[in-house]
């Protein structure tokens, strides 16, 4: 049961590439159900964010190399990310949400989680798409600081 201290948290928010369509579609799928208990996500195209993903670079992060779970002060990139929304996502049917209960075993994630990169890369090398920006505003390529 949420408590009035829980309600006044920040809602955990997913940082994705909004020019792949499996990122897309993979975040569409994890919307909340009516009825449900679960909080509400927050669903950041990281194409149309650049604070955010110069934040996420500051801290180290780059979002050309995965998707991004922020829950509170804590983040997570790539299969842990993944794994985490489909420990909370998949209490669907199971033809909808078969995705989540294959993925929120954390082994299984951190397996396919490479596969599922490369199919994204290859398909938007085939478009043509270049990566997210991770510059700031007098070039400097922030996803390279600290390395």
């Amino acid at each position: 049961m949420e408590t009035a201290a829980d309600s006044r948290k920040e809602a955990p928010s997913v940082v994705y590439d909004g020019q792949c369509p499996f990122c897309r579609a993979y975040v569409a799928s994890l919307d909340v159900k009516p009825g449900s208990q679960q909080r509400g996500l927050n669903k950041i195209d990281a194409r149309h964010s650049p604070q955010r993903v110069r934040e996420l670079s500051d801290s180290g992060i780059d979002v050309n190399a995965g998707i991004v779970l922020i829950k509170g002060d804590a983040r997570y990139q790539g299969a842990e990310a993944l794994s985490m929304l489909a420990r909370h996502h998949a209490d669907g049917p199971w033809w909808s949400g078969l995705h989540h209960r294959l993925l929120r075993h954390r082994a299984l994630s951190q397996l396919l989680y490479p596969l599922l990169r490369a199919l994204r890369n290859s398909y938007l090398q085939l478009l043509a798409r270049q990566p997210i920006n991770t510059k700031q505003d007098n070039g400097e390529d922030v996803s390279q600081q600290g390395h």
